[in-house]
């Protein structure tokens, strides 16, 4: 959906380090195109709409609660912190990898502290592991979310909650599977993309050194000819002026130059035959 890497280039090393079984790729993104991924503006408002379920019942409990103000003030600072990195996460798809990788992991520590220090539903992991399956790698979508969920579970049974929580955590390790393997179709998409601008940009270069040892093989001889005659005629006449024996050279000479044109006309039509065919091939 919105993978990020570096572009590959034919020739470089890195060309081939974006194939669907390559296991270097599980660690890398594919590059993706300007304009790709999230709206960084369209985005936060669906966010907001999204995180409403979870904020406003976390809003109304720190009201109420009877706590201490602090204790009040920071669960909120966390609540709407995370809230924010919801919002705000297309931002670091641009960034380098480690910016993503600290912004992912402090998303994850605050959807955690929100769902165990302020006992709400498991489901609230959700924001953070969905994110993260878009915006990391695979390799590294599963060590963080992977990590988080066994925390979650973890924390869940020392607490003596899991029992009551074991189809909300199951749930959310679910729709997190989902969305991994969402994120990672997305991603073959792109390698597929990549994939083709390669074979197409080998496929013209391959073309070009057709058409360059066509053109040698047709050309290099009749004008070694042709050079070879014109300097024999220029000799004879400077030395001995026989102008009909020059003028029998230049008549080969022309000859040579009219059957050399002859076949790279011939070439040529071929070439252009050959891509109306493939034209109308596409067009299909």
């Amino acid at each position: 959906m919105w993978p990020l890497g570096r572009e590959a280039t034919t020739g470089d090393p890195a060309t081939h380090r974006f194939g669907l079984n390559d296991r270097a790729s599980w660690w890398d993104d594919p590059p993706v195109r300007p304009g790709r991924g999230p709206h960084k503006i369209g985005w936060p408002i669906f966010a907001v709409a999204f995180v409403l379920p979870f904020l406003i019942p976390a809003t109304r409990g720190l009201v109420v609660d009877s706590g201490p103000l602090w204790v009040r003030i920071l669960l909120g600072v966390l609540v709407y912190s995370y809230c924010a990195c919801y919002a705000v996460f297309p931002v670091v798809f641009g960034k380098p990898r480690r910016v993503k990788l600290w912004f992912g992991g402090v998303m994850l520590v605050l959807g955690l502290a929100c769902a165990l220090a302020t006992d709400a539903n498991p489901y609230v992991l959700l924001y953070a592991t969905a994110t993260l399956a878009f915006l990391f790698p695979a390799a590294w979508s599963v060590i963080f979310n992977g990590t988080a969920m066994g925390l979650l579970v973890l924390v869940l049974w020392l607490r003596g909650d899991l029992s009551e929580h074991v189809s909300d955590v199951i749930t959310v390790v679910s729709v997190t599977s989902a969305m991994f393997f969402m994120s990672n179709l997305i991603r073959a998409i792109r390698r597929l993309e990549l994939a083709n601008k390669e074979i197409a940009t080998l496929a013209v270069a391959s073309e070009r050194e057709r058409v360059a040892r066509d053109l040698h093989d047709l050309l290099g001889h009749s004008l070694t000819t042709i050079t070879v005659k014109s300097g024999l005629a220029r000799r004879v006449l400077e030395s001995s002026g026989d102008i009909g024996r020059a003028v029998q050279e230049i008549r080969e000479v022309e000859g040579l130059s009219r059957s050399a044109l002859s076949d790279v006309r011939a070439t040529v039509t071929e070439y252009r035959g050959a891509d109306e065919v493939q034209a109308d091939l596409d067009s299909r």
